[in-house]
């Protein structure tokens, strides 16, 4: 058996949304398949427990998001002499592809720690693993070197919901289907998160259709406002009670509403990866990404997030046999795409 050691450079303490939930899901893959280190927590916990790890056939990072700490160097050294197979994921190249927004103050300084450390992965990198190998090919032209590494595309997994199989997708689509619930699901902050196209979505279907948003983000007290003035449910929760949340509220679909562009045409975003293993549809442009998972023909891609498609979608006389065809589907995606087979994908690379 191959010898596995998995290290976080994220302290999950100091983490949320995306990134807590790939870190949580894969140790827990890999902690499940033995004989292995797991290398997760504050600073002096990171550099004890490489210290006392095994020599190993594999390290396995999981990257920063913008940037990694000083202490993460030294630990990759230790790391590195421990074994020679050393696979970085990079989970974004935000700033690459938007570096007009990082030009000044701290942002400016968050760009070059994150061209240091991008430059230190690649260095320490004997593979290079990213959401898609799109992203892998921006990463590689942003860094100008000559001689590349492998790269391989590692999206986010799926894992299993016990109540997305006790009951047969027929059932399923007629009780969601009864009363229409449309979930905003993630962050808001993002300049390309479509939230106000949800929220003027909520305005001008409010009386047709119940609206939900879940986020940790703190809304501003207009839009708390608005919310308030349309009889929208928001909540944060933690990820244990959004996929508890999808199903006790009978969210129909999650409104994935981030516009095509550069940046998401290139990315997977993890809370649709929550969706499929729900077993709850979105609605949502058609991203490169999507397309290659749910299939070209998938049903509930649209042009434009708007209350004409929506309204479109909800009117169309073979919703009932198409909604409960996309549960099917769903349910065949979250197997092909589990955390396990992640892991496997590590380990065979």
């Amino acid at each position: 058996m191959n010898k596995i050691i998995f290290y976080a450079v994220p302290n999950l303490n100091q983490v949320s949304g995306g990134p807590k939930t790939r870190i949580t899901q894969i140790s827990k893959e890999i902690e499940r398949l033995g004989n292995k280190d797991i290398i997760i927590g504050s600073k002096l916990t990171k550099l004890r427990l490489c210290l006392k790890a095994k020599k190993a056939n594999i390290v396995y990072v999981e990257s920063s998001t913008n940037r990694m700490g000083l202490i993460d160097l030294f630990c990759f050294i230790i790391l590195k002499y421990k074994c020679r197979n050393f696979i970085v994921y990079i989970r974004d190249v935000y700033i690459q592809l938007f570096p007009n927004e990082y030009k000044r103050g701290r942002a400016y300084i968050t760009k070059v720690a994150n061209i240091i450390s991008n430059y230190i992965y690649y260095y320490f990198s004997d593979k290079l693993a990213f959401p898609t190998i799109e992203m892998g090919e921006v990463f590689i032209s942003s860094l100008n070197v000559t001689n590349t590494k492998p790269i391989f595309s590692l999206p986010p997994g799926t894992f299993n919901v016990a109540y997305t199989h006790t009951k047969e997708s027929k059932v399923r689509a007629q009780k969601k289907l009864k009363n229409i619930n449309l979930l905003y699901l993630g962050g808001t902050k993002y300049i390309h998160s479509g939230f106000s196209s949800f929220l003027k979505l909520a305005s001008e279907l409010n009386c047709k259709y119940q609206f939900h948003i879940l986020t940790g983000d703190k809304l501003d007290d207009k839009i708390l406002n608005s919310i308030k003035l349309n009889n929208i449910k928001i909540l944060n929760l933690p990820h244990k009670k959004v996929i508890e949340y999808l199903e006790d509220e009978d969210i129909t679909f999650v409104i994935h509403s981030r516009p095509k562009n550069n940046y998401d045409d290139i990315t997977f975003p993890i809370k649709i990866m929550d969706c499929i293993s729900c077993g709850v549809p979105i609605i949502s442009y058609p991203h490169e990404p999507l397309i290659e998972l749910l299939g070209f023909d998938y049903p509930f891609f649209v042009n434009e997030i708007s209350s004409e498609s929506i309204t479109e979608i909800m009117d169309n006389q073979s919703i009932s046999n198409l909604y409960e065809e996309t549960i099917e589907r769903l349910k065949v995606i979250c197997n092909e795409s589990s955390y396990i087979k992640q892991v496997e994908k590590i380990i065979n690379s």
